[in-house]
């Protein structure tokens, strides 16, 4: 599974005129036009640019591919709970496979979730927003929270619009792989590691809670005093 990761495709594919299929603050996600179960993430122009405009001077420091979304997810690819993960590891998570050059930039190509009608896999934001968190969804998360554990799978806090439900049923994370930071320590430690994740599937539950309910404090508020 690793040399797919390591594949760069040098022939530029043409994006510029087509409608991405979502758009996340820094990059856009298209179809793959040579092959529908794939997408494409392009950072958008102007990006690195405007997240140096948001650090401080100390962060500034640091090179453009500090800011890169695409090349952080690239490499956050490469933590051992995928690379020695086996079919295993993409129940919940897409397969990378590498870059791609296109007419607006380089792109990352990864698994792109559809609905039989081509259209993208319903967030789980949407899910709780029109039915609420029920039996079924919450049989899902408790699914999704064993394999983070039995994985030890690292990501940012899993926030549900960053979450689809597959073709299969099951929920998939799509974007925030790879720890909070490259220099945590959860990164070369086991026990810190378990920690991390224990704290990320709380965080999880806690923020889905947080989503169904009556929000009387802001997300901010309930994630640091962690209860609703």
């Amino acid at each position: 599974m690793v040399k797919n990761h390591k594949r760069y495709c040098v022939q530029k594919l043409a994006l510029k005129n087509t409608k991405p299929f979502a758009e996340g603050v820094n990059r856009l996600c298209f179809i793959h036009p040579e092959n529908n179960a794939r997408c494409i993430k392009v950072v958008k122009e102007g990006s690195i640019a405007f997240l140096r405009s948001k650090r401080s001077f100390i962060k500034n420091l640091r090179s453009n591919s500090y800011f890169d979304d695409n090349l952080n997810e690239y490499n956050a690819y490469q933590q051992s709970a995928i690379t020695k993960g086996g079919n295993r590891i993409y129940d919940h998570i897409p397969r990378c496979y590498g870059w791609q050059e296109t007419d607006i930039g380089k792109g990352l190509v990864l698994d792109y979730y559809s609905q039989d009608n081509d259209k993208p896999c319903m967030t789980l934001e949407a899910y709780l927003k029109t039915n609420g968190l029920t039996p079924d969804i919450e049989e899902k998360l408790n699914e999704l929270a064993d394999y983070l554990r039995e994985t030890r799978l690292m990501t940012k806090n899993i926030i549900s619009h960053n979450v689809v439900i597959g073709p299969d049923g099951k929920l998939k994370i799509i974007d925030g792989i790879g720890a909070s930071s490259a220099f945590s320590i959860a990164n070369f430690n086991n026990a810190a590691k378990k920690n991390y994740i224990t704290r990320r599937v709380e965080r999880m539950f806690l923020r889905v809670k947080w989503e169904v309910g009556d929000r009387k404090k802001s997300w901010k508020e309930t994630e640091k005093s962690g209860q609703l």
